[in-house]
């Protein structure tokens, strides 16, 4: 076991990812299960994307910061090879 707070480490070597949130369990699973649009707009305030490499490793790619006042603003997964959390509005 090791403690990893690089994401995208974790995610191209970990087998398994828990993620806290203030103390919290927020979400554990694979790396596909637990790095996601959704988990890191919820627990870090980011919009941002999931890809895949041309290896086929997941990578972070991050677009901005959700601002919590914003009315409105969420992330919102969609579907296919790129898991895009984007800023609806």
């Amino acid at each position: 076991m090791i403690v990893l707070h690089d994401l995208m480490l974790a995610a191209q070597w970990a087998d398994r990812i828990v993620v806290l949130d203030k103390g919290r369990l927020h979400i554990a699973g694979t790396p596909v299960e637990a790095i996601t649009p959704q988990m890191l707009a919820d627990v870090y305030g980011i919009a941002a994307r999931v890809e895949y490499c041309s290896k086929g490793r997941l990578q972070i790619m991050t677009d901005g910061l959700i601002r919590p006042h914003d009315p409105g603003c969420q992330a919102s997964p969609t579907s296919g090879k790129t898991r895009e959390g984007n800023l609806a509005r």
